[in-house]
């Protein structure tokens, strides 16, 4: 079993409190988001898509966000066929709306670039719960990949729900080019993400995840 060779902390769907918002910024026609998403920062970005030439939508520094706010930024991200891009960390609710790009990549560069996948999850009479609307999350992440997401990566994301579980795929820089690699995290590793479960021949080009290669 391959090891990641990073360490990164992860903030799910409704858990660990209500995170900082999101900036959404404009400059030269590329789009820039960073934070956990929010509804309010999806509307932001529809009004900058609405009057301005985007090549792109660069997501960032994102440790997730609402599970509704994933649903409003794929909308407006598929609506105006937007290309998105990872630069740095996008996991949970970021990812998600990552994967409704028109295009998709990871950022160029000498960073290590990070993007988790899991379900929803919600929080009820102080019990942690499946979010009800996994199946329609699920649904547009196959939608998105155009039916390319095979086993086990597939199944591993859809029961991926639970504290610090989900489905990690990365692109990092070394002595022969770019370097990429999926990783399981069952939840029993926290945050020592070495722990993780390397999973062969499941890179992200492979599973639809990107459209291409930086």
């Amino acid at each position: 079993m391959k090891c990641l060779v990073v360490v990164i902390w992860v903030v799910w769907f409704g858990l660990c409190g209500q995170p900082a918002r999101a900036e959404v910024e404009y400059a030269q026609g590329i789009a820039r988001v960073r934070g956990n998403l929010k509804t309010v920062d999806a509307v932001k970005l529809d009004e900058i898509l609405a009057n301005n030439y985007i090549e792109k939508i660069i997501f960032g520094d994102s440790l997730g966000g609402t599970a509704e706010a994933a649903f409003n930024f794929m909308e407006v991200i598929k609506r105006y066929k937007a290309k998105t891009e990872v630069d740095g960390k996008c996991f949970s609710a970021c990812a998600l709306a990552f994967i409704a790009g028109s295009e998709r990549r990871f950022h160029k560069g000498r960073q290590i670039n990070l993007l988790m996948f899991h379900m929803g999850r919600t929080q009820k009479n102080k019990l942690i719960q499946e979010y009800d609307e996994n199946e329609r999350l699920f649904r547009l992440l196959d939608e998105a990949t155009d039916g390319r997401l095979k086993e086990p990566v597939r199944s591993l994301i859809r029961k991926a729900w639970t504290p610090e579980a989900g489905v990690l795929f990365t692109s990092a820089p070394s002595f022969f080019g770019r370097k990429y690699q999926t990783f399981y995290c069952n939840g029993e590793q926290k945050v020592d993400f070495n722990k993780c479960q390397f999973i062969e021949n499941s890179n992200a080009l492979e599973l639809g995840i990107v459209t291409g290669l930086d």
